[in-house]
Formats: C-alpha cells, structure tokens, sequence
C-alpha cells in the first residue's frame, strides 16, 4: 500500500482511497486470522519449519531450550508489543481525525504480525510436536523444562493466546469496516454478524479497557510461565484450590459463632464441624509451607528430579484436596438440613475425611523425597523442613483421629 500525498486530493478522491484502504486491510486480516487465530498456530511455511529442525538435530536439547529462550526473551515480548500496537491504532477518535494514516499504520503490523506469529509457530511446532506425548510421563525426569507435564501447559496456552489473537483479528476487521458508521446500533449489528458467523460471543466488547488487559495478560502470562521454576508452577496452580480451602475455613468458623446466621445448627453437627476445622487449617498450612512464605522463599534449583506423573500429581493435589474438603462440609450441611426424625449416619463422612487423609500421602512422599533435598544439607533449613513436614504428617493424622472419634460418639445424628 503506497503513501501519497493527499493534501490537495479531492474529498471524494480521499474517501474512495480510504474505502479501498478499507477493503484491503480487512482481507489481509481475515487471512491471517485463518493462519493464526482459530485456536492453534497453524504450520508456517516448510522451509521454517525445516530450518528450526535441523538447528534442533544438530544440538539436541540445548538447541531446543535456545528455542524456548527466544521464545519467551524475544518473540513473546515482540507479539505483545505488536498487538498492543494494533490496539492503539484502532482508536476511534484517530480513526476519524486520520483515517488513511491509521490504515498505513494497521497495514503494516498486518506484514510484522504474520513474521512474528510465523516464527513463533516454528518454534512451538518445533518444541511441542504433535502428536503431544502423555502429560503422564513417568520418564522425563531429566527433561527439566521439556517434561511433558511442562510441554502440555505451554501448548495449552498457546492455544489460548490463538483463541486471543483470533478475537483481536476479528474485531479489527469489524471496526475497520465500520470506520464511520451511521449509527452506533448499525455498528453492533454489523459486528453481530462477525459474531454468529465465526460463534463468538460478545466480541464487539474486546476492545473495552479490561478486555484489551485480559488480552496483553494473556501473553505475558506464557511470557512468565516459560520463566517459572517447577515450585513457582506449582504455587500457581494450587491457588483455586487455596480459595476454596479458605471459603470452608470461613464458614466453618461462622457455624461456631453464636450471632451468625448459623447459630442455630444443630450441636452433634456443630461438634463435627469443629473437629472439621484443624483439618482444613492443616491443609492450607502444607501448602503455604511450600509457596514464597515458605520454603519456596529459598533460592531453589528451578527443576527437581521428579517425572511429569509424579509432577501432576503434586501440581493437581490442592485441588484434589479441597474437592475433599468440599464433599465433606456437604455431607455436614446435609446432616444439619436432614429432618431429626430422619437419622444421618456419619460413616460417609469418616470415609471421606479417610480419602482426604490418604491423598496427602502422595504429595508429602514428594516433598520430603525431591524438594526438600534441593536445600542443601549443610544449610540448617534442610533439617528444619524435614523435621517440619513430619511434624505436620504428625498433626494431620491427629485431627484425623480426632474427628473419627466425634462421629463414633455422635454415631447417628439425631
């Protein structure tokens, strides 16, 4: 698309110009959509894919983390500056006051956009081949950041960050056809009609402040992954477990508090839940132990000598325990809520406090058996974690007795 100089170009001319401006920008993003924007970065031409391989062949692993490098040092960064870019040259107001310049603009990101995303699919083609092997593997544990575990979380992203970029495309087509439109009204339904056409919801809302945030996160949250040690990864997927233990603790708390709204649960309920609390409290303290108030503090080896199926395990365990949690306090709120004439038996919730119990068992083997051995033996905080984690095992199995022991005594709640 050539600059020209359109000081003394007649205003029908001008418009014209803009509309075939228009008109072309819009195909070449639609194109590109197509390549990179429906949910995962197609093939780039077979020559890059060709060069990025041999490079990989002739030096195996430490080709493919200088891959991964560039990826995350210098082609992430450089695709987030370009979108942001975008974004900003899709302001209405600029739009209106110089619409030629802006097309200019657009059109060449169009160019860079297309040499980024094509370098980063020879990358990512290159460090996660299809078809992806089992995020389960039990022997990669020498592959440090190309475990299996690692390499489906970075090709779920990506895909995410495909789904993101497709959005961004669309919506940029929409607002350029609709440069001036006559009404807002007519401007949303012809955006409504990119929406039904490709089964997007709620599109003409991406360029809202939050949604252009959400979109820039989400690339600088692969940005970050790729930077993350195998604890820091760890730490960010146990948090929507740490939620929801903290929402049980806070209503386990409320039941006891006589000017709740809970005041008048029943008292063999009432002693359950309090035998329930040291159990949750527990639970959020072994994993607090192990984030950046606890052991991670220390400056650790980014990659223990655990597999992707002992890693997964370790990683999903929050979750899992406080999906344990969760059933448990239903089971209680079911007792509560049951007629008294109709006896609740309490054999379910000991079995259930039993499985809770026994899915930390797991997740302590690996802790005491490959993190805490990344702290180096002379450094006391090695003894005193170890020492620590058995103490906890100690208290858990405690408050596991305990609780057993209310429910034998309640028995049946009447």
């Amino acid at each position: 698309m050539d600059k020209s100089d359109v000081t003394s170009e007649p205003v029908e001319a001008q418009g014209e110009r803009v509309r075939d401006q228009r008109q072309l920008v819009v195909e070449q993003y639609k194109n590109l959509r197509k390549g990179y924007g429906l949910g995962s970065f197609n093939l780039p031409d077979q020559a890059s894919i060709q060069e990025a391989a041999l490079a990989l062949s002739i030096g195996g692993v430490d080709s493919a983390e200088v891959l991964l490098d560039q990826l995350h040092s210098c082609l992430l960064p450089l695709l987030r500056d370009q979108i942001s870019t975008l974004l900003r040259s899709l302001d209405q107001e600029s739009m209106l006051e110089d619409p030629g310049s802006n097309l200019e603009v657009i059109w060449e990101l169009r160019s860079k956009l297309e040499h980024t995303l094509a370098r980063i699919a020879s990358v990512v083609v290159v460090v996660s081949p299809k078809p992806l092997p089992s995020s389960s593997r039990a022997d990669d544990q020498h592959l440090q950041v190309f475990k299996s575990f690692r390499v489906h979380d970075l090709n779920m992203r990506m895909c995410r960050i495909s789904h993101v970029i497709g959005n961004i495309f669309l919506v940029t087509c929409g607002h350029i056809e609709n440069m001036n439109p006559t009404s807002t009204e007519e401007s949303r339904s012809k955006l409504r009609g990119y929406e039904s056409e490709d089964h997007h919801s709620s599109i003409y809302d991406i360029y809202d402040d939050d949604q252009t945030e959400e979109a820039l996160n989400s690339i600088e949250s692969i940005i970050n992954c790729l930077n993350k040690s195998e604890a820091d990864a760890a730490e960010e997927h146990w948090k929507p477990g740490l939620l929801m233990m903290d929402d049980l603790l806070y209503m386990a708390i409320r039941s006891s508090d006589v000017s709740s709204e809970w005041k008048s649960i029943r008292k063999p309920v009432l002693r359950l839940t309090e035998a329930v609390k040291p159990i949750i409290k527990l639970s959020r303290l072994f994993f607090a132990k192990l984030s950046k108030r606890g052991m991670n503090t220390k400056r650790l080896p980014p990659f223990s000598e655990m597999n992707s199926k002992q890693l997964k395990c370790l990683y999903e365990s929050s979750q899992t325990i406080a999906n344990d949690l969760h059933e448990l306090w239903h089971l209680l709120f079911k007792a509560d809520a049951a007629p008294e004439a109709v006896p609740t038996n309490t054999c379910d919730m000991t079995h259930k406090v039993e499985t809770l119990s026994s899915h930390f068992e797991a997740p302590l083997l690996l802790v005491v058996i490959y993190l805490v051995p990344l702290i180096p033996e002379t450094d006391p905080d090695h003894s005193y974690y170890r020492s620590w984690f058995a103490t906890w095992n100690t208290q858990l199995m405690l408050a596991t007795n305990h609780f057993q022991d209310v429910a034998r005594s309640v028995c049946h709640i009447p």
